[in-house]
C-alpha cells in the first residue's frame, strides 16, 4: 500500500527503502520491490536498521539515502525508531529532508510528545493505514493517509 500510494498519487519515482532488519522488514522488501516492479521502478537504495538503533547512525543513514538520488523515504519502523528517523530527518538541512512515507505503526506510544510540533511541521511525512472489514467484504480495501494538513492533530 505505502508503494501505490506514493507512486500513483505523490508522483514518486525512486523512493529508499529503509527497512528494520527483522521478518517484517523483509517481507515489506519483497511485497515493495515487487510494487515497484510493477510500475517499471525499483528502489533508489535499500538501507536496513536494527532496533534501538541511535539518532547519530540515523542521521548517517538519512545523509546516505538524499545522496543516493531517491525522491521519498518508505519507512517500515515500530514506535521508538519511527520517532529516532522523524527527529532526526527534522534536525538535517532543509535539502536533505526527503518526504517520508511509512506505515502507521510508527506513530504509536508518545510519537506526537517525542517529536514534537516543530519537528512534524519541518518534515515531510504520511502514514498509510489500510481499512478492510469482514461485513463488508468486497475485496476494496480503503487506504487512509495523515499528511502534512493533518500531522498538527498528531
Amino acid at each position: 500500500m505505502i508503494a501505490e500510494h506514493a507512486v500513483k498519487h505523490r508522483g514518486f519515482k525512486k523512493p529508499a527503502l529503509l527497512l528494520e532488519d527483522t521478518g517484517w522488514g523483509k517481507s515489506n522488501h519483497r511485497t515493495m520491490s515487487a510494487a515497484l516492479k510493477q510500475n517499471q521502478l525499483a528502489p533508489a537504495v535499500t538501507k536496513w536498521f536494527n532496533w534501538g538503533i541511535n539518532e547519530n547512525a540515523v542521521r548517517i543513514m538519512l545523509r546516505e539515502i538524499a545522496q543516493s538520488g531517491a525522491d521519498c523515504i518508505f519507512l517500515v519502523a515500530n514506535a521508538p525508531e519511527g520517532k529516532t528517523f522523524a527527529r532526526a530527518m527534522g534536525s538535517l538541512p532543509e535539502d536533505l529532508c526527503l518526504p517520508i512515507c511509512s506505515h502507521w505503526g510508527i506513530t504509536g506510544g508518545d510519537f506526537a510528545e517525542s517529536t514534537g510540533i516543530g519537528t512534524r511541521t519541518k518534515i515531510d511525512l504520511e502514514f498509510i493505514q489500510t481499512s478492510f472489514s469482514f461485513i463488508n467484504n468486497d475485496n476494496d480495501n480503503d487506504i487512509y493517509v495523515l499528511n502534512d494538513a493533518e500531522k498538527n492533530i498528531c
